[in-house]
Order: structure tokens, then sequence, then C-alpha cells
């Protein structure tokens, strides 16, 4: 009855079937509810799994639906666990997410549940990733999560999810999730970000338009690693000098010279140096990632006073240990070289 009901769709079949399984009672053959909701397919199936579980689990349906619309807005392979999917799931539900530790609830709630039916896996970085196992799963999580939590009474969706297809579009929830991975950034300091981080933060502000610096702290800029900033991403011309993505723009300059030779000290260092060409500022000017010679760092290796000049493209070395002197010379060709003065020798930089 099921596979009729359901023809072509396999996997209608089997989540069927899974329902059937873990019933907690007989399902009566001739219930005109339950063939209705075979007839409507995925969406029907996944709506009354998400309410069941909820209910069954004593987890709030709000926030696992939010977990799962977290997986459709997955990039790449898919989204992976770790601190990666609660941030998503956070993003989601906006300014009424709850705590930390009700989203991991809700997460665990999704990966040991018969909801795990509606995901697949991956393996993208050594990590584990977790997407909808069909397109239409993913485009009723992304544009329609309002037929997922339809009041059994009426027929209508939930007041609460209505609100939020209207109040949050896919462009919107983007951005929330650019910002807060460009967070967990932010958080991991001078140690790497996750892979998911590094490789995808850009594509999510790219769709939220908002791919700007408010998005990419130098920290991530150093070891970004989508490959799509200065192609698919920015664009050419690059926007040189523009106020609000300087360190974007800075990232976009150096990217087609980084290969696996390339350490994360010599993106830093090259990111920095763009940096200080594109502000044209004064000692008293502050430029995201370049410290003043008010408050000299130890990672900046050369304080700037003055700036007004548009370098190469191509990455600049960050010559081991502190560099005593600097001074500009000129080829005979023309060409204007920096040489800088380092404990183990004198070495020019383009």
């Amino acid at each position: 009855m099921i596979a009729e009901a359901v023809a072509p769709s396999f996997l209608d079949a089997r989540l069927a079937a899974a329902q059937l399984r873990v019933a907690s009672r007989v399902q009566g053959l001739h219930d005109l509810r339950w063939r209705k909701r075979l007839l409507a397919g995925t969406t029907a199936l996944l709506s009354s799994d998400l309410r069941e579980v909820a209910e069954e689990q004593g987890v709030d349906l709000r926030v696992l639906l939010a977990v799962l619309r977290a997986s459709a807005f997955g990039q790449g392979v898919g989204l992976p666990w770790a601190e990666v999917w609660p941030a998503t799931a956070t993003a989601v539900l906006g300014a009424d997410a709850p705590s930390q530790w009700v989203i991991d609830t809700a997460i665990r709630t999704v990966r040991h549940s018969r909801l795990v039916g509606y995901l697949t896996t991956s393996e993208e970085d050594s990590r584990v990733t977790y997407r909808p196992v069909h397109q239409r799963v993913s485009e009723v999580l992304l544009r329609e999560p309002g037929l997922l939590v339809v009041d059994p009474l009426t027929g209508q969706p939930e007041t609460w999810a209505a609100r939020l297809q209207e109040s949050r579009p896919s462009e919107l929830v983007h951005r929330a999730i650019a910002q807060a991975l460009a967070g967990l950034a932010r958080q991991s300091g001078h140690l790497a970000p996750h892979p998911y981080v590094r490789r995808h933060t850009v594509a999510h502000a790219d769709q939220g338009g908002v791919l700007n610096d408010s998005v990419m702290p130098v920290e991530l800029a150093a070891r970004e690693s989508s490959g799509t900033l200065r192609g698919r991403r920015l664009g050419l011309p690059l926007p040189f000098g523009e106020e609000q993505r300087r360190v974007v723009t800075s990232a976009g300059l150096i990217e087609p010279y980084l290969d696996a030779s390339v350490d994360v000290p010599s993106r830093l260092s090259s990111v920095r140096f763009h940096l200080t060409a594109q502000a044209q500022f004064t000692a008293r000017a502050h430029v995201p990632g370049v410290t003043s010679l008010a408050a000299p760092s130890q990672d900046v290796a050369l304080p700037t006073r003055w700036a007004h000049w548009r370098p190469r493209g191509n990455v600049v070395a960050s010559p081991a240990g502190r560099v005593h002197s600097m001074c500009s010379l000129r080829t005979l060709d023309g060409r204007d070289l920096l040489a800088a003065s380092a404990p183990h020798g004198l070495g020019p930089m383009p």
C-alpha cells in the first residue's frame, strides 16, 4: 500500500516505513489522515516526524526545526557539528535563540532519532558533515519552513512559523550565519578556526550581501581557504581602497599566489602589508589588523608612519625574527625593492 501511494519516490516509501516501524500503536490502513499524509509526500512525512519527535523527546519544536534548517543552509558537502552547527542554528533562530545547551540537545535529538533519516552524511576536511537527503527537503527547509509545523487541528502553519518565513528570508539568515562564523574566527585568536569557517564563511557572506570586513577579521583572512574571493566573490577589478572591504580586498590580492608552501605568518604579514597600502593613513589612523606606532605589537614587523603606494599583488615574504631596519632601493631595470635587515641576513621583498 505504501509503495503504491508514494510511487515513484523510494525516499517517501523508506520514510513512511520507518514511521510505521517506530510507531507506538498499530496504524490503521484505512485511516484517511495517514493516507493523505502518504499522498502528500516528503513534506507531510517530515512534518509529522518533526512534531512527534519533539513531543516524545521533550524538545522545543521551534529549536528542532532550526537545527534541521541549519543543515539546509550548509555550504559545500554539508554542515559539520563541532561549534559550527550550533552557531548556525543560533543564527537561524536569531534574537530568540535559547542557550547553547538547548541547541546541542536538539542536535543530538536529530542525530539519534528518526529525523536523521532526512539527512545524509559526507566528509570534508576530515570532518563528518550533514545535509538534507533530498532536494525537496532542502527547498522546504530553506523557503517554506511553515509547511513543516502545521497545526493538526486547523491545518494551517503555526503563527510563529508564518512570521519566521516572512521576517527571516534566506538572505538575512545567510548574513547572520556569516557573522556567527566570523565570531568563531575571532574567538580562535592565533589558533586556526574550524575548517568550515575558513572555507565557507565567504560563501555565506556573499549570499547574505555582506562580503565585507565585518565578516572577515584578519585572523580569518590569513587562513581563508575557499579560493573564490578574487574571481567569484569580489569580482575584478578588486575594490582596492574601499573603506568597508580593505581586509577582504587584501586577502583577494594575495589569493592567486597562495599554495601549500605559504605559511600563515607570511599570509598574515601580506594581508597587513596590503592593508597599509590601502589605508593611506597617518600615525593615528586606525586600520583593522595594523597597529600604529603608539601601540606596537610583536606580530607587526613594520610600524607605519604614513603610506601612499599601491604594491604589486604577490605575497610578501615574512622573515623569521625581528626586522631591525628597512630601506628602499631601485634596480637597474627600474623596479623598486624593499630590503629588510633580519637576524639571519638581508633579504629583498617585492
